[in-house]
């Protein structure tokens, strides 16, 4: 796969939509100029970061450490992928800084990386 790019301004989050596979694993590499925060969740997650609900489902990524790498492999969904009725997951990531933007390069796949 290639890194794709993508610049997120102060204090703004992207959110980047992938299916999720049937078995339900999928994998990501972030990495970026300045520390940033990444989630993993589905739609109903994403609404609930979206809202800034304190508490919302996430599998993953790295919230409570901003890095500038970021590099995981989750299983959506307990019971595995489609089945438990999600059909999209979301990456998630949320630069904090009030006032500069990052530059961020990023790729994302299913299966075990």
């Amino acid at each position: 796969m290639m890194m794709l790019e993508l610049d997120v301004e102060p204090h703004q989050h992207v959110a980047l939509r992938y299916p999720i596979p049937w078995h339900g694993w999928v994998w990501f590499t972030v990495t970026v100029d300045a520390p940033v925060s990444t989630y993993v969740v589905t739609d109903d997650g994403l609404a609930g970061f979206r809202r800034g609900d304190e508490e919302f489902r996430m599998y993953g990524g790295f919230t409570n450490t901003r890095r500038r790498l970021h590099q995981q492999t989750v299983q959506i969904c307990e019971s595995g992928g489609r089945s438990s009725g999600y059909d999209k997951w979301n990456l998630v990531i949320a630069n904090w800084d009030k006032k500069r933007p990052v530059h961020v390069c990023y790729e994302a796949g299913t299966g075990f990386c």
